[in-house]
């Protein structure tokens, strides 16, 4: 049995300790000189307090102290990188201007468009010639080929880069922060753009550049297809580049960490290059480590500089100093150095993905490793093969899930279940496959037949891992939905998985220890997610989410059933409407109602069955009238999904909240064929939850309204047709009297919407409107008799579901 030995770790401390000071200032905001002064003071105190001669006491509040000031030190740091600068680029937002400066990063080109990180020097307004700094996303399309290293004058217009405009989607313009860009620019035309000087890289970017290019060089000797893409992803960092399907089998069969550049194929360069330097050819230690940093800092920039391999390079760069000072190594300490040093070189990268999932690995590894020693001893479990190459491995991997496992659950949505066991499988080959990579780059250089040899081997080598994640990901068990965590949830499960360990350790022994501690980690899974789930706070909830020009509505129930209502555009719904979804745990929707099959409503819907199970289809009488909707039929007809036909004066069985007021037998011919237009045959129905009703209308116009023989009483009206002047008659309004009108819109749409005409009878009426194109997703919340009204622009209003408009100038 090996005996557990922890190290002190203060710089492990020290770390989560700024990381914290920069968590809580990004989540409340903080004045620049209170952190510092904070910092100031209680680092002062942790000097004084240390250098004081009474007991242990004092030693205890001097940790406390330093801790407190490692936070506001943090905070501070956090807070600096938000300042910009006066002549900053970003404050000429809005404005056409010309930019001078150099392509700073390497050109990503997809059909006629081009784009690149730009970094200015200067900038041209108004015929005024300015000194600028900082970086601009520019994206180019039919303009001239640019590369990295370029100086280039761009003509163009910067804007702020979009915001989310709907819950939980992907927020553009906090991405391009956390790489400290804030203006982004669209140019189109050669006209607009004019190559100023020719490249110019330093020293450094040239020779990445050239162990870039000498590497795809060696990959396209002997390879093509999916072993080649994912050969370039593993070695040069491209697993991003990688086609969809490809990803998606490492990422439901818990091996996506492969494609993102860390530990892995930071310690087999460091590994080989120390056995070559320091055993083969016994070159001086000092001089073996000072090499494989030199090389691993090389490495960094062919893969990028993500966060993931700047902190391996970082602890391996440690650990081979350590080897020269013939120091044992402290892997906490290494990881607390590591992670401080790249927060302050930038304190933003803490919210980045792969930053977070490379610490949360690293750290469930370092820490849980050594109890897994001493609860699995090896003789019991067949010898030295068997712990080394089977339960060595698997414990690995068992350490590193559950060191991420909150973090996975958080920006994914899932529970990665099969992971364990497939890492066994794929990552050891994954080394074998990296090492064959470099060398056959190096046989090129001297000898190209060589090179393809070993690039032959290399391709059953990918094949295999290719195969073995898609026959994981397709096991039913790979993953199961995880609704998003929230922090209580994440923050108890990591102090039992800290916690409990210590605990157990005290009391039990052996394999018994190890089965309760993984007993104990399956109830805090559990318990993380009932956290998540919490109780549903209203009755119902309807959000209508904002997916450019088009209609999408989900109405949520107290008792877990949904509703989607339209799906808008193709492709938007996938960014807006899915990771709602998923973030709430949700693969299944019971029932899917289509107003009408135009591409803004029923796009979408053809996207999210990819990923959703739907329990049942809705649709109006409209045989299949475009490509789009015969697709959307064949896809329902094959999944083996019920489908039904409404009429006005039907209803769900399982949502009877929902009544079809249209279309009737004004609208529809005894064989069931539409009489009128696709806008005009939409499905309109009612949600009625206590005394809240809601009125969806489709793209319905004037014709309709008036067939209708009688409207409710509504309180939120989804107006129609986006607020065409042929929609939301002044009568129509009078019979319905909404106290609250949704607009479903795109934001500067070509068609005009919502017309002046539409949104001054809706104001007449003394309706409060809200649109998705300014206010960005809005959801209205159901409790008893009362509504209320959030913009996720944060605009709210509350109602009473007995209230009614008042009509300007009546009151």
């Amino acid at each position: 049995m090996r005996r557990r030995v922890f190290h002190p770790a203060p710089l492990l401390w020290t770390f989560l300790a700024v990381a914290l000071g920069i968590a809580l200032s990004a989540h409340f905001g903080g004045n620049l000189w209170g952190f510092l002064a904070s910092f100031v003071v209680f680092g002062a105190g942790s000097l004084v307090v240390a250098r004081s001669e009474r007991p242990s006491g004092a030693g205890t509040f001097a940790v406390l102290l330093f801790i407190l000031s490692a936070i506001s030190f943090g905070g501070f740091r956090y807070t600096t990188t938000r300042l910009v600068a006066p002549n900053d680029v970003s404050r000429l937002a809005g404005r056409e201007v010309r930019v001078f400066g150099r392509v700073a990063d390497e050109v990503q080109i997809s059909g006629d468009r081009q784009r690149f990180d730009f970094a200015v020097d200067s900038a041209l307004v108004e015929g005024k010639m300015f000194s600028a700094e900082g970086r601009a996303r520019i994206y180019l399309y039919n303009a001239i080929p640019v590369v990295f290293g370029d100086g280039l004058s761009i003509k163009c217009k910067l804007e702020k880069p979009r915001s989310s405009t709907n819950p939980e989607a992907f927020n553009y313009r906090k991405s391009l922060e956390l790489k400290g860009i804030r203006v982004v620019a669209f140019v189109r035309g050669e006209g607009n753009v004019e190559r100023i000087a020719e490249r110019k890289l330093p020293v450094y970017a040239r020779v990445v550049q050239g162990i870039c290019a000498h590497v795809e060089r060696t990959i396209s000797l002997a390879l093509y297809g999916e072993p080649a893409e994912l050969l370039r992803g593993l070695l040069l960092g491209k697993g991003p580049e990688l086609p969809r399907s490809v990803r998606a089998a490492f990422e439901d069969s818990g091996t996506v960490h492969i494609l993102a550049v860390s530990g892995l194929h930071v310690g087999i360069i460091a590994a080989v290059l120390w056995f070559l330097l320091a055993t083969t050819f016994r070159a001086p230690k000092p001089l073996s480590a000072i090499l494989c940093i030199l090389a691993l800092a090389v490495y960094v920039g062919v893969v990028g500089g993500r966060p993931s391999v700047l902190r391996a390079s970082l602890m391996f760069s440690i650990i081979l100093f350590a080897q020269v000072l013939k120091r044992p190594p402290n892997l906490l300490n290494s990881i607390g150095t590591a992670g401080f040093v790249l927060l302050l070189i930038n304190p933003r990268w803490l919210f980045d993905v792969g930053f977070q999932l490379s610490f949360g690995a690293t750290l469930g590894i370092a820490y849980l490793l050594p109890f897994f020693d001493e609860w699995l001893p090896s003789r019991k479990l067949g010898g030295k093969f068997v712990r080394k190459y089977i339960v060595g491995a698997l414990a690995v991997s068992i350490c590193a899930t559950i060191g991420t496992a909150p973090l996975v659950a958080l920006h994914f949505n899932r529970l990665q279940t099969i992971a364990p066991i497939a890492n066994i499988f794929i990552v050891p080959f994954v080394g074998l496959i990296i090492g064959y990579g470099m060398l056959a780059s190096v046989l090129s250089i001297f000898w190209q037949t060589g090179a393809v040899w070993t690039l032959s081997t290399n391709r059953l080598l990918l094949e295999y891992i290719l195969f073995s994640a898609r026959f994981f990901a397709g096991t039913p068990i790979s993953y199961l939905p995880f609704a998003k965590p929230n922090i209580i949830g994440i923050v108890a499960f990591y102090a039992i998985a800290v916690g409990l360990p210590l605990l157990i350790s005290k009391r039990l022994k052996g394999f018994i220890a190890f089965v309760v501690f993984i007993g104990g980690i399956i109830l805090a899974t559990f318990g993380m997610h009932a956290a998540s789930q919490g109780t549903r706070p209203a009755d119902l909830r309807v959000v209508f989410f904002d997916v450019g020009q088009g209609d999408c509505a989900l109405a949520e129930f107290r008792d877990g059933r949904l509703m989607l209502i339209d799906g808008g555009p193709q492709r938007n719904a996938s960014f807006a409407v899915a990771p709602f979804l998923k973030a709430r745990g949700v693969e299944h929707i019971d029932a899917v109602v289509l107003s009408h099959p135009h591409s803004d409503h029923l796009g979408g819907l053809v996207d999210l069955m990819e990923n959703f199970e739907f329990g049942a289809v809705y649709v109006p009488h409209i045989t299949r009238n475009s490509q789009l909707y015969g697709r959307f039929l064949d896809a329902v007809d094959s999944l083996g999904i019920p489908m039904e036909t409404v009429s006005a004066g039907g209803y769900i069985t399982s949502f009877p909240e929902a009544v079809f007021l249209w279309p009737d037998t004004t609208a529809v011919s005894p064989a069931g064929s539409l009489l009128t237009t696709v806008n005009e045959g939409s499905i309109v129905f009612t949600i009625s939850r206590s005394e809240v009703e809601f009125l969806f209308t489709g793209d319905i116009g004037f014709p309709t309204e008036s067939a209708v023989e009688s409207w409710p009483d509504i309180d939120v009206l989804k107006v129609a047709h986006h607020g065409s002047r042929y929609s939301t008659s002044d009568a129509f309004l009078a019979q319905t009297a909404p106290l609250v009108s949704v607009i479903c819109v795109g934001e500067k749409n070509r068609f005009g919407h919502p017309t002046a005409d539409a949104m001054s009878r809706i104001e007449a009426v003394g309706s409060k409107i809200l649109r998705t194109d300014i206010s960005g997703a809005i959801t209205v919340d159901v409790r008893a008799d009362s509504f209320f009204v959030k913009a996720f622009d944060g605009t709210e209003y509350r109602f009473s579901g007995t209230d009614r408009p008042t009509a300007p100038g009546t009151r």
